[in-house]
């Protein structure tokens, strides 16, 4: 459990230089609102932050128990997603040479 709290430290550090000048962006607007409007706001910004991390961070979960309760079937899982891999290569391949023209 340590690791994932080191990995959002670290992740928060590494993300702050693409969210900064937006956070500072609605802080500036909000400033200029009533003080009602303005704590709406932020709470608002904070929400569309903070939604989407805690929806893929359960999702992420619960896609790390379902592998986990696959067991015995993982390889079969393994194989058919080679296959749709291989596929959607051959798929690309197909478009770029006829479709395409690239060759």
């Amino acid at each position: 459990m340590t690791g994932f709290g080191v990995f959002g430290a670290v992740y928060a550090v590494a993300a702050a230089g693409c969210v900064v000048s937006l956070l500072f962006g609605v802080v500036t607007q909000a400033l200029a609102l009533p003080a009602h409007s303005n704590a709406l706001v932020l709470a608002v910004y904070a929400l569309g932050v903070t939604l989407p991390l805690v929806g893929v961070t359960l999702l992420a979960g619960v896609g790390i128990d379902s592998w986990r309760s696959l067991g015995t079937h993982s390889r079969r899982v393994q194989q058919v997603a080679a296959v749709v891999m291989i596929v959607a290569g051959g798929g690309q391949i197909y478009l770029a040479v006829f479709e395409l023209g690239v060759l």
